[in-house]
């Protein structure tokens, strides 16, 4: 992969501390990405149910949606009914209505994405931040808590495009420091780090979802925890192919930036 490396006007290389935003440049060979992944295990888990807390197995029945919501997952009858009460005041201000349905259809598609293509993007988020750690020369852990990645899904309506699923594409991805952050969003990621700073990192999502037939636009921001483990949303097995695919990508790209590969196209044939 090659990005653009940030230079001062002297013509050398800027290195800014670990509290500055940076455009990352360098050519990444597999020998590298290979090394950060190997000593990464995975775990079998996804979605936790919200009255227990108990994680979906990977190979196992999926947790079932509260009908009312939609939100909330469960992994049985008496789960749900036991959280009822908790439940109750959250699934009444949310439930699914005439003036929300696209609202909520946008959360049902959100919802198909995750679970064909969230691990991909887990491993594009975990890949930028071990390459910032590099540019820098600081540890993960330090990166993961003095920088976040902004991530922009864009909803495609039906109507402007063919394709079955999903229809939720990735438009941006950023690497920003907390201290480049406007007030609020640094507030607010601060006090979820709080939370979860021995658990993961904090990942801020703006999700955008166009309603071409109301004339209007669905837009929402939130903070997520994201594990420190890459891997984490991955079958174990899915593992060893998945960083296979990487190393393929990253050779081909480097051997045609190198002029040894001609045509990516002729590789994948």
């Amino acid at each position: 992969f090659i990005m653009t490396r940030n230079r001062n006007n002297n013509g050398g290389t800027h290195r800014p501390n670990s509290g500055q935003s940076i455009t990352i440049s360098q050519g990444v060979t597999s020998e590298w990405i290979k090394s950060f992944y190997q000593n990464y295990d995975c775990s079998k888990h996804r979605a936790a149910c919200a009255a227990c807390q108990k994680r979906e197995p990977f190979d196992g029945d999926e947790f079932s949606s509260c009908a009312g919501c939609q939100v909330s997952v469960y992994c049985s009858r008496e789960c749900q009914k036991a959280h009822w009460k908790d439940h109750k005041e959250f699934c009444q201000a949310n439930r699914c209505t005439e003036e929300n349905s696209h609202f909520k259809k946008a959360l049902r598609n959100m919802k198909k994405f995750q679970g064909l293509y969230y691990p991909l993007i887990e491993l594009m988020i975990h890949l930028r931040l071990a390459l910032l750690a590099k540019e820098l020369d600081l540890d993960l852990d330090t990166i993961q808590n003095t920088h976040t990645i902004n991530l922009i899904l864009s909803d495609i309506p039906e109507d402007m495009t063919d394709a079955k699923k999903p229809r939720i594409m990735v438009r941006h991805l950023e690497t920003k420091a907390f201290a480049d952050l406007l007030e609020t969003d640094r507030l607010s990621f601060e006090e979820t780090r709080g939370e979860i700073m021995d658990q993961g990192f904090v990942v801020s999502y703006t999700f955008v979802y166009p309603c071409l037939d109301v004339g209007t636009c669905y837009s929402w921001k939130q903070s997520c925890i994201h594990s420190r483990d890459p891997f984490y949303y991955f079958r174990r097995y899915d593992k060893r192919e998945m960083l296979q695919k990487i190393i393929w990508l990253t050779e081909g790209i480097n051997g045609m930036a190198k002029g040894t590969r001609p045509d990516i196209y002729k590789e994948v044939k």
